[in-house]
């Protein structure tokens, strides 16, 4: 297919996607784990008692609860709003990552267009678009960050301070919603450090050393505060080195077979041989692609790395914990695939995995519509059946007349409390989780 042709459909699938993102908007409040401690911590924020989860102090940063907690001040902490809010900072991470993309790993236009396309349908995306969690605003943040960063690596040293600046900002932002923002100071370090179109002597003046040395200062005691390092090396203190080891070795190829057959384990026959199988093929073309790019480094390429680098030796399984570096793996794929796919076999056998992809991704956003518009069947087709019984105590249309049995109180207190479906919002009743 012709450029020409190519990017007004690919503009038009792109198109259609925001379209059936923005439909999303209407779905009840969606919970797991993660999200019920996370606007806990809201709640507790905006009653003064501070960001703790029933008065335990929890690993989750403050950034994520304190902006819900400023919307629930005006009076915004809704469902509708919590998804908006998803999808601005995915707006501003793909619009960003567009034009760097092409920059940086010289994507053609609608090769960039492809890779925001590939994205937006991906499962691990679209299932989490619609949670309260910090993946998203934290993939928005860190983008801007690079971008800050890149803006300022194409400038000489002399005019680099506003958006060395603005990067710095957002690098200790991006840490306030997840500790991974450990990954952008590595890039941030290499552009203050390249020289760049000016010279040395005019940059490194006794004003921007005392600006340095203030900002490392700062800079340090945030990842201090806010480092998972001590955790995960008791982790492996704890489980054994070679143990854990193994287990990470595990967790990464499972999550990445997830993502490349692009539908979570539970929906793949035969799941303990094939993931694995499909995770060690994408990991090598992850891989290969960024060794391709080592010649030109660029900010954006040390955080790619960084980030990369971090989540695989992380201690812990989940495909989403790779929604902040997806659309850049996406982009180094592409990138690779642009160069090598010259003969008629190969190009048939990635137009083959791109028609799967993308209809399983179809699919995936065709159930979590039907899952969004749901009404009453939404405890039954919702998650994994641990909040079932909690979400149909909560939309009955009064408390006593859903039994008690199998709901989770946590899970009730953050329904009641954001949720305007609630039976206690219908009913004015008390206390129905407790």
């Amino acid at each position: 297919m012709s450029n020409r042709l190519s990017q007004p459909i690919l503009l038009a699938l792109l198109t259609t996607l925001v379209g059936l993102y923005f439909v999303q908007l209407a779905t009840p409040l969606r919970l797991n784990k993660d999200a019920i401690e996370l606007l806990s911590m809201a709640d507790s924020a905006r009653r003064g008692t501070g960001f703790h989860f029933y008065g335990e102090v929890t690993q989750f940063p403050p950034g994520y609860p304190a902006l819900i907690a400023a919307l629930d001040f005006f009076g915004q902490a809704t469902p509708p709003v919590f998804v908006a809010v998803n999808y601005l900072f995915l707006a501003v991470a793909l619009g960003l990552l567009c034009g760097m993309l092409r920059k940086d790993l010289d994507l053609r236009p609608e090769l960039a267009v492809l890779c925001c396309c590939l994205t937006l349908l991906s499962w691990v995306m679209i299932k989490h678009a619609t949670l309260p969690l910090t993946d998203i605003p934290f993939l928005g943040v860190s983008t801007f960050a690079v971008w800050a960063m890149r803006t300022a690596e194409d400038r000489p040293p002399t005019q680099r301070t506003a958006a060395l600046l603005a990067a710095w900002f957002a690098c200790l932002l991006a840490l306030t919603f997840r500790r991974l923002g450990i990954a952008l100071f590595p890039a941030l370090l290499w552009v203050f450090l390249s020289p760049g179109a000016g010279n040395w002597r005019a940059f490194l003046s006794i004003r921007r050393l005392i600006a340095l040395a203030a900002s490392g200062a700062v800079t340090v005691y945030t990842i201090v505060q806010t480092s998972t390092a001590e955790d995960a090396l008791a982790i492996y203190h704890e489980g054994g080195f070679w143990t854990v080891l193994s287990q990470i070795v595990t967790f990464r190829l499972l999550e990445w077979g997830e993502i490349a057959l692009n539908m979570p384990e539970r929906f793949v026959p035969g799941s303990r041989a094939v993931l694995p199988a499909a995770g060690l093929f994408a990991l090598v073309c992850v891989g290969a692609a960024m060794w391709t790019q080592r010649h030109h480094l660029s900010a954006l390429k040390i955080y790619a790395v960084s980030c990369v680098a971090i989540l695989t030796i992380w201690p812990y399984h989940d495909s989403r914990f790779w929604i902040p570096v997806l659309p850049l793996c996406i982009g180094f794929v592409t990138a690779g695939a642009q160069r090598v796919l010259r003969t008629l076999p190969a190009r048939a056998f990635v137009a083959a995995y791109l028609a799967v992809f993308c209809i399983a991704g179809c699919g995936a956003l065709a159930w979590t519509t039907r899952i969004s518009f749901s009404a009453d069947s939404f405890p039954r087709m919702y998650g994994d059946g641990r909040l079932r019984a909690t979400y149909e105590v909560a939309f009955a249309r009064c408390p006593d007349e859903a039994p008690r049995s199998g709901v989770i109180p946590a899970a009730m207190d953050v329904l009641r409390r954001f949720e305007p479906r609630t039976a206690a919002a219908r009913c004015g009743s008390g206390d129905v989780g407790r």
